[in-house]
């Protein structure tokens, strides 16, 4: 599975500069009735009802240092909400690209049944960076969710995240990590059953 992670198919690109979502380089296309796919910062401006709820839900930053950090510079990241019984055509892609010091937070929520499949790039650039990623991915009953990330930084990026997943009766959360690059790489994984 993890091999199979990273084959060039279509996706839902999102693409990311120096921790910004870039629309203009990204291509979501169409989704099924009620899901909402996008940059943070973009949804949070058109519909913050849909949004604000879902941060901090479920990471805590009192008892977590890279979180709270995260909470105090957070600028964008990715929102995808499916409704229940909502499956995703293809992947969406995430591809992060440029250096700078960048705090990203994900929104993912799936409904009851739904099904998607995440697939993160983590490029970087030759000028460095830290990145400091918060995920966090609250996962109806019987949803599945299928989460690759690949970093190929070069070695003057650091780059830490942490992965907060709720997961409802019968839920699935699948998550493969591919590290090729980067000078530190630190991932910490949450499941609440």
């Amino acid at each position: 599975e993890g091999e199979g992670a990273f084959i060039d198919a279509p996706t839902h690109p999102l693409v990311f500069v120096d921790g910004g979502f870039a629309a203009a380089l990204s291509g979501i296309g169409s989704l099924p009735d009620g899901a909402i796919l996008g940059g943070l910062a973009d949804l949070l401006a058109r519909d913050p009802a849909k949004v604000e709820p879902l941060l901090g839900r479920l990471a805590d930053s009192e008892r977590r240092p890279m979180v709270a950090l995260n909470r105090a510079w957070i600028e964008d990241g990715l929102v995808l909400i499916l409704p229940d019984r909502a499956v995703l055509d293809r992947p969406v892609e995430l591809v992060f690209v440029g250096g700078g010091t960048s705090h990203p937070r994900h929104l993912v929520t799936l409904g009851r049944t739904a099904e998607a499949v995440l697939i993160e790039r983590h490029l970087g650039s030759d000028e460095g960076g830290f990145m400091n990623c918060v995920a966090e991915i609250a996962l109806g009953a019987g949803s599945m969710l299928r989460h690759s990330i690949m970093h190929g930084e070069p070695d003057s990026v650091l780059s830490t995240a942490t992965h907060v997943v709720s997961l409802g009766r019968g839920a699935s959360y699948r998550g493969f990590i591919f590290t090729v690059g980067g000078g530190l790489v630190r991932h910490e994984v949450e499941a609440r059953l």
